[in-house]
């Protein structure tokens, strides 16, 4: 019983903190801010020696990042949201690369006689090339985030330059090191 109602006080307080950033009272959070700064302290002598091998600063920023996130945050906001953007910018060719991967199974839906038809009359063709770029403006009408991102990036598409865009969203995503 004590198993579940900590379950459930840990799972509400977690949404609260996420959702509207409620957070425990100070005195409850002395282990943790002592803890964060310990490490804090403990990870200096490597983020902040540039003679030190990149892996060494890369873990060093990494345990930075876990500890002090607050902070990072705001030196995130401070630089403009480079971090953020990245992140966006990751996100957006994942669901990008997500999208343009239907135009094959056009292909197989498309090859079915009465799925053809349906479709066809749907969407107003029955010009393959067509109703292919239907179907795929159709799936990307539902990919909220991705058509914000678009718009704030380079603007909207038009359906006939859906698919050179999307592959080009797609195409330029750096290796994560």
């Amino acid at each position: 019983m004590k198993f579940l109602a900590g379950l459930v006080f840990g799972v509400g307080a977690a949404f609260a903190y996420v959702r509207f950033g409620v957070e425990l009272p100070t005195v409850l959070q002395i282990p943790g801010l002592v803890q964060n700064a310990a490490i804090a302290s403990a990870v200096d002598a490597d983020l902040y020696d540039l003679d030190k091998p990149i892996t060494d600063r890369r873990r060093a920023f990494e345990i930075y990042l876990q500890s002090q996130s607050k902070q990072a945050v705001g030196i995130d906001a401070a630089a403009g949201h480079p971090f953020l953007a990245a992140l966006y910018r990751r996100w957006a060719r994942r669901k990008a690369r997500q999208l343009s991967g239907q135009w094959g199974a056009f292909d197989t839906a498309l090859a079915k006689p009465n799925l053809r038809k349906v479709l066809a009359d749907a969407h107003g063709t029955d010009d393959t090339s067509a109703l292919k770029r239907a179907m795929l403006w159709k799936a990307y009408e539902d990919e909220t985030f991705l058509k914000q991102w678009m718009r704030e990036n380079g603007g909207l598409p038009t359906q006939e330059t859906l698919r050179t865009r999307l592959r080009e969203i797609g195409r330029r995503d750096p290796p994560l090191q």
